[in-house]
């Protein structure tokens, strides 16, 4: 318990070399490391940017054999979605759901997207259809993400159908929604989508 406070604190105050010192001690001298202090490890070196040494962290986790959580995955998503590491991304998604690991809106948009961007973009398409079905909805900021990431990705009508599913599963106001066509079109000039983005203002 102290030495998961003593990593709370270090990573409050955003040193992440202590963070990791305290996890080695952990690890060799202290009480095992649990959930709770690899979750507060990852999201330090996630806002340190340090993914080089954020993933070695997850197999660190698997060789303890600490059952990872939901925190654990949208921290690790996260290191991925800056990282780039598609791969690492995808063995996630199996991996959760090989433990059953319920996703939500925070962890499936970091997950989207990575994924959006990468050789199997259609993965990420999944997922956007996973959430549909959750109690806790997709909204405006789960879809602009994954709006944003398929158009990166060049996966222009996937972006359209996510605009229709913003009309169909939400409720948007004018500015909101005016933000959300905004992106959209901005991500489809970008590639020279003229088609995608005036179908827009047909629909």
């Amino acid at each position: 318990m102290a030495c998961n406070v003593a990593i709370a604190a270090a990573e409050r105050a955003s040193e992440w070399r202590q963070v990791l010192s305290l996890m080695s001690i952990m690890r060799t001298k202290c009480t095992s490391p649990d959930v709770a202090s690899f979750n507060t490890a990852l999201t330090a070196l996630e806002s340190a940017s340090q993914w080089q040494r954020a993933l070695p962290l997850l197999g660190a986790m698997r060789d303890d054999r600490v059952k990872a959580d939901i925190i654990t995955y949208g921290a690790a998503f996260s290191v991925c979605a800056v990282a780039q590491q598609w791969q690492h991304a995808l063995k996630l998604v199996q991996e959760m759901r090989n433990c059953q690991v319920s996703l939500n809106l925070i962890a499936c948009g970091s997950a989207v997207r990575v994924l959006a961007e990468s050789p199997l973009w259609q993965v990420s398409l999944q997922l956007i259809d996973e959430m549909q079905f959750k109690e806790t909805k997709p909204n405006l900021i789960f879809y602009s993400a994954a709006i944003n990431a398929l158009g990166k990705g060049s996966q222009w009508h996937w972006a359209l159908c996510a605009v229709d599913d913003i009309r169909r599963h939400t409720v948007p106001s004018a500015a909101e929604e005016s933000a959300v066509l905004d992106l959209a079109i901005g991500s489809w000039a970008r590639g020279q989508q003229w088609r995608q983005a005036m179908a827009l203002f047909r629909k």
